[in-house]
């Protein structure tokens, strides 16, 4: 109940005029993945730590409400992510929030996609972004890339008796692969903070998972 009183809140001190408050920003975020990478595709896994944000704090984006898609700025930059097969945009949205200091300014919730494993469904982007002054505009990211990445074969390995049949190989007694192996659901993070420059792009960069961001003031 708290949760969804601060969220109202919030969304009252978006309309409030900019005297009479903190100053506010429109701000912009490109969410992506690239699809060459060995680990999504059951390679090594370098890119995995321990860290998990916490997805139980944070307030709702969706209770500022996005902007339409045709004011988006950087439509450009998504369509040419997308355009070479490289990249996978999993996140392009925007929004406009009030700007305080690290201490008041709220951790706000996104999440996009849906993967399903272990018999439910998760997003596959979700996490936390915080944008402050402290004094220069700063902006705080704490995401989860989730991603079903398809498994190596495993080999199974034939008892002694097995391997004395007629026409039997060296190869067939090693081993043989077994057949349909499963996926496994696994989990990217990206934590990092950077100064904001009005109106230019700040680039974020994980192993797996990267961000743009774009911030300008409301006039």
């Amino acid at each position: 109940m708290l949760r969804l009183v601060t969220c109202l809140l919030l969304s009252l001190f978006v309309c409030l005029p900019a005297q009479a408050a903190d100053p506010v920003y429109e701000v912009e975020v490109i969410a992506f993945v690239r699809t060459s990478d060995p680990a999504l595709h059951g390679g090594e896994d370098a890119s995995l730590s321990s860290h998990r944000p916490n997805l139980d704090s944070g307030f709702e984006l969706d209770m500022l409400g996005g902007l339409p898609i045709n004011t988006l700025r950087l439509g450009n930059v998504a369509a040419r992510l997308t355009s070479g097969g490289k990249y996978q945009v999993l996140l392009h949205q925007a929004w406009r929030q009030p700007v305080g200091s690290s201490a008041s300014a709220p951790w706000l919730h996104i999440a996009a996609g849906s993967v399903n494993a272990d018999g439910g469904s998760q997003p596959e982007l979700e996490g936390l972004v915080k944008l402050y002054r402290n004094p220069n505009l700063m902006l705080d990211a704490d995401l989860l890339y989730r991603h079903l990445a398809s498994a190596a074969p495993a080999l199974t390995t034939p008892k002694a008796d097995d391997t004395q049949y007629a026409g039997s190989t060296a190869d067939e007694a090693a081993g043989t692969e077994s057949p349909m192996p499963q996926p496994q659901l696994r989990e990217y993070p990206l934590v990092g903070s950077s100064r904001v420059m009005e109106g230019q792009i700040t680039y974020y960069d994980s192993p797996m998972l990267s961000l743009l961001v774009q911030a300008w003031p409301v006039k």
